[in-house]
């Protein structure tokens, strides 16, 4: 804290993680699903903390898809860039939780907010049609 010509300046109380839970449906009811947090660190910077889970159909059947997550962050100017693939489930269905996958994320730009991106992929990575993001987390720092 500083007083500059009577004005007390506070900096910015530190960010609280952010959490996430949402689900991508694919072909035949199977799909994707990842949970966890996001905790801005600086302008410029996040942790996360990610579990990605390959969801069986009701029948408990599997679609053949693999399910990874990445992370979209929006750049004050409003441009998109992406981080490589932070988790993923490329075992199938109903064979228990991959991770957990934990990390940080720093960058040459400034992070206004991301998205929490999950995919469904083929086996040979190659995109298969399905993809949702979660909701903005917006970074307090900017």
């Amino acid at each position: 804290m500083a007083l500059i010509a009577g004005v007390l300046l506070v900096p910015p109380a530190g960010a609280a993680p952010q959490g996430f839970d949402f689900s991508v449906v694919g072909p035949n009811g199977g799909g994707g699903r990842a949970y966890g947090n996001v905790d801005f660190t600086g302008k410029r910077s996040f942790t996360f903390d990610l579990r990605v889970v390959d969801q069986c159909n009701s029948a408990g059947n599997g679609d053949g898809l693999e399910v990874e997550v990445y992370f979209a962050m929006t750049t004050p100017s409003n441009a998109t860039r992406v981080t490589e693939i932070k988790g993923w489930d490329r075992s199938g269905c109903g064979d228990g939780i991959p991770g957990p996958f934990s990390g940080t994320v720093s960058r040459d730009h400034d992070i206004k907010d991301l998205r929490v991106v999950i995919q469904l992929v083929h086996p040979s990575g190659a995109a298969a049609g399905y993809s949702t993001p979660s909701g903005f987390k917006n970074n307090p720092f900017v």
